[in-house]
């Protein structure tokens, strides 16, 4: 009876305990939640002021009608001229139009234009002006694509959420908010060495497994894909604490994660298509819409299963080591959570299998370049298979320069885009709010002025210890933004800098890689990527 009573007694005390505990929680979550109501009520306060102001020297400016440019058509604006055959322009290059428009001077103003009366702006001081007063919440261009696809065909996954590329204002606040001491912090990314480094090295692997099978060590046409398998499983690996199995060596064509690969390529493809050739996306079923949201179902619907396995794995594990993102994400909100992987694991196939294919080739095409950076990873490698740390990393100052010099030759953007969120003056002009201001990149990074010699690859230009004219610290500290700047800068730009650094390390530590052909061609859409198979011949180094 005695052991009964303090049974019951213990019991309910633990009970009071734990009610105790929940209610502190709760209290502890609802405190939590009127500080940050109240920051994002100043916050909204404050762009709203930014937004009504006007800079001091506005009256003094010239007036948006006087900025120079191609003068549009009645009804037609300036669209035409994009038209083939027909306009100024060859379809929709951008880098044909950007390069067209700058004969108007630093700055040109194209009325009628597909998103709008937009500022065409080639000065790195103007490009400098505009970033330095974008406000609290900058906006970027709106994708009406992914806008529609969240807000209308999948509102199961996104219901009131926007993902971060199709977002602005608050709502784009709070989704960055939770993602940047995640994505964008060093130490947070530095932890992931191991996993990034691991499914590189299962990258040689599949490269040896490839020469095998291939005579004259020449990689197959494919080999782009292959890249983006590696970019595949890593991010996986990083989002889901899961391995798809991109890099086996029988891998199905048909297989889910070469579906998802497939998916995101037409994905992209679809969404250029609307975003930027004229169509009736908001008026009527087009074919594109459909070819649009039908890839974009198989990517989400593939992750989403893999993001609620990851759930269940995470609700039925005790471990603190090492969380992947998703499991970060959750800890702060899960609906948001969702949201937030979806975007990791979308965004990180394409483009950094892209980006990592072009410095690979810039390599491949220059070999001193490639030989001074073998040189340096044998240093910081003894061993072909020697581990990788945050430390070795840090000394490995001709890789950051060699992946930083094929960035500025082969990155993926050609362009930053802001919408302007209050009046500005750039160049002398008078920039209403509202106004598309489309910041040219490509111009200044093949421009003599900017970097000497600017179609050679030299990552010598990178190094702090180059007192040559070479020397990017003669370069305006506004010319070369990859990843972008400010706010809006690209969340994932550390996590992809470090699994392109562990990738190429790998790659040059164990092969020597030739370019056997006439110079590649890009080619810019969506993205600046190079349009020639990715056939390099590869030679296993001594080790």
């Amino acid at each position: 009876m005695y052991r009964q009573l303090l049974h019951s007694a213990r019991t309910a005390r633990n009970s009071m305990q734990k009610f105790a505990e929940v209610r502190r929680y709760r209290a502890t979550v609802a405190a939590a939640e009127n500080v940050e109501s109240q920051r994002i009520q100043n916050l909204e306060q404050k762009v709203r002021q930014e937004a009504a102001s006007k800079p001091d020297n506005w009256d003094n400016a010239k007036p948006f009608s006087e900025i120079p440019g191609p003068k549009p058509l009645p009804l037609l604006g300036n669209m035409w001229r994009f038209i083939p055959i027909i306009g100024d322009f060859n379809g929709t290059d951008p880098i044909a139009f950007m390069t067209g428009f700058q004969k108007y001077g630093d700055i040109a103003a194209v009325r009628g234009f597909v998103k709008g009366d937009t500022v065409f702006l080639y000065k790195p001081e103007d490009i400098e002006a505009v970033f330095r007063n974008e406000g609290t919440w900058p906006e970027r261009i709106s994708f009406k694509s992914i806008e529609y696809y969240q807000a209308n065909v999948r509102k199961d996954i996104y219901d009131d959420l926007y993902s971060l590329v199709a977002s602005n204002g608050k709502d784009w606040h709070k989704m960055r908010s939770i993602a940047n001491p995640i994505l964008n912090q060093i130490r947070s990314v530095e932890m992931y060495i191991p996993e990034i480094d691991c499914v590189s090295q299962d990258f040689i692997k599949r490269i040896r497994f490839l020469l095998d099978n291939k005579e004259e060590g020449m990689m197959p046409e494919s080999f782009l894909n292959e890249l983006n398998k590696w970019s595949l499983e890593s991010v996986s690996f990083l989002g889901l604490d899961k391995r798809l199995g991109c890099l086996d060596s029988n891998l199905d064509p048909d297989s889910e994660a070469q579906k998802i690969i497939d998916s995101v390529h037409k994905m992209f493809e679809y969404m250029y298509k609307l975003e930027f050739e004229p169509s009736l996306l908001q008026y009527i079923n087009t074919k594109n819409r459909d070819e649009f949201v039908k890839h974009f179902d198989v990517i989400i619907n593939a992750f989403s299963k893999h993001i609620q396995e990851a759930k269940i794995r995470y609700e039925n594990s005790s471990s603190e080591s090492n969380k992947s993102m998703l499991q970060r994400f959750l800890s702060v909100n899960e609906k948001v959570a969702n949201v937030l992987a979806l975007d990791l694991l979308a965004a990180g196939v394409d483009t950094t299998g892209k980006s990592g294919g072009a410095i690979l080739y810039f390599l491949a095409s220059h070999k001193r370049a490639q030989n001074e950076l073998r040189k340096e990873l044998v240093t910081l490698l003894p061993n072909k298979d020697s581990p990788f740390t945050k430390e070795t990393l840090a000394n490995a100052k001709y890789l950051k320069a060699s992946i930083k010099e094929g960035l500025r030759m082969g990155g993926i953007a050609v362009a930053n885009v802001r919408t302007a969120t209050k009046d500005m003056v750039v160049g002398g002009y008078q920039i209403p709010k509202g106004t598309l201001i489309q910041m040219c990149a490509y111009q200044n990074l093949f421009s003599e002025q900017q970097f000497p010699h600017p179609r050679e690859f030299i990552p010598e230009r990178w190094l702090r210890t180059n007192t040559s004219e070479t020397s990017h610290k003669n370069t305006h500290p506004f010319v070369y933004l990859p990843f972008g700047f400010g706010a809006r800068s690209c969340i994932g730009q550390r996590l992809a800098t470090m699994e392109l650094e562990l990738l190429i390390a790998r790659i040059i530590r164990n092969f020597e890689l030739e370019w056997l052909h006439p110079p590649a061609k890009f080619t810019a859409k969506l993205f600046y990527e190079i349009v020639d198979p990715l056939r390099f011949k590869v030679k296993e180094t001594p080790e």
